[in-house]
């Protein structure tokens, strides 16, 4: 089955941090089968399943337990790569962002961000690909790494009105607060950053419109030489990441392969068809059900439910939560399902 991946290459701000505390990132990192982040290419990278325990090592090896955040610190144009000199040549902070989310394919598939904005108020949220209980380090890298990338290249008065994890607050709150300038908000529903929307429209500081030309057909010529995942798991993963299912036979044809010879192959790689939709359809309705602004039915019916009922017992099914418990718990208790969705069915459970 198709396993999400990271690319090496995120890892370079870690390994200049471990250097820094004296410690040789190279050999760690060769404990888990990884190449120096320094010098990997595109097609290095690294299974999910693995993150956990390089974080893990990372922590006991520096005895630090806010090393992530230290890490983030050392996010910048001369420890990262195109994609990152592409969002700081962006012409806004919304285009940064947008650039993000286009090309983060590229470097991983394990996580995903959305942008919502709601009562002047932009919300940057990370999700992770599958959705898993929070992974603390993971997450404080990541958010403190897109705080520090907008103070750097962003508008000058770039500020954060919040900013909030998943994971239990440690004893020691000071270097998160030394970080993003204020105490965040732990055990929250999502992990997020919020800033005033009327940032996103910002001009970024380092914009050279010319060079962001030239670095976008750079950035494009390199993923287009981005080794694609072969395996028929992940090409019926691709075809099926909306969310609907149009069934084998349909997905069969536009593979070139009869139904019984795509079952077969998906049998000798591990899964079947109907694990693979299952688990897109999850994903989808995961996704969708933390767009505040959709209502139950319109998630449903998106996915291709005849009714919401139907969409109502799957969702028990795959979670053993419903989708309005599962909507207190990632956009939080005080969360109201919209009066009526935009294609004018009731909210429904």
């Amino acid at each position: 089955m198709f396993i999400p991946s990271i690319s090496v290459r995120l890892y370079r701000p870690v390994a200049l941090a471990l250097e820094a505390c004296g410690i040789p990132s190279d050999a760690l990192f060769a404990e888990f089968g990884m190449p120096p982040p320094a010098t990997a290419g595109w097609d290095a990278r690294l299974p999910l399943p693995q993150i956990a325990g390089i974080w893990g090592r990372l922590l006991e090896v520096t005895g630090d337990p806010h090393f992530a955040l230290r890490a983030a610190e050392h996010v910048d144009l001369t420890t990262c790569d195109v994609i990152t000199y592409l969002e700081a040549n962006a012409k806004t902070v919304r285009e940064a962002l947008l650039k993000k989310f286009e090309y983060l394919p590229m470097i991983t598939d394990a996580i995903e961000w959305t942008l919502d904005s709601a009562e002047g108020e932009a919300l940057l949220t990370l999700h992770e690909r599958p959705a898993r209980p929070p992974l603390a380090p993971v997450a404080e890298y990541l958010l403190a790494a897109r705080h520090i990338f907008f103070r750097r290249f962003g508008p000058s008065h770039w500020r954060l009105r919040f900013v909030s994890f998943r994971h239990p607050a440690p004893d020691d709150t000071s270097p998160h607060e030394r970080i993003f300038g204020m105490k965040p908000r732990f055990d929250a529903a999502m992990d997020q950053l919020g800033f005033d929307a009327a940032l996103l429209e910002e001009p970024m500081r380092s914009r050279d419109a010319a060079l962001a030309d030239l670095l976008e057909r750079y950035a494009d010529h390199a993923r287009s030489t981005v080794p694609s995942h072969v395996t028929f798991s992940a090409r019926v993963q691709e075809l099926l990441r909306s969310g609907v299912d149009p069934g084998i036979a349909v997905v069969a044809r536009q593979l070139g392969v009869a139904p019984r010879s795509l079952q077969r192959t998906l049998t000798s790689e591990g899964t079947s068809y109907q694990e693979i939709a299952n688990a897109t359809r999850r994903a989808a309705a995961e996704r969708l059900l933390r767009r505040n602004e959709l209502a139950i039915s319109e998630v449903a019916f998106a996915l291709g439910f005849g009714d919401v009922s139907s969409f109502h017992r799957a969702f028990v099914r795959w979670t053993s939560a419903t989708p309005g418990e599962f909507r207190s718990r990632h956009l939080g208790a005080s969360f109201k399902e919209p009066g009526f969705g935009r294609l004018g069915a009731g909210p429904g459970e």
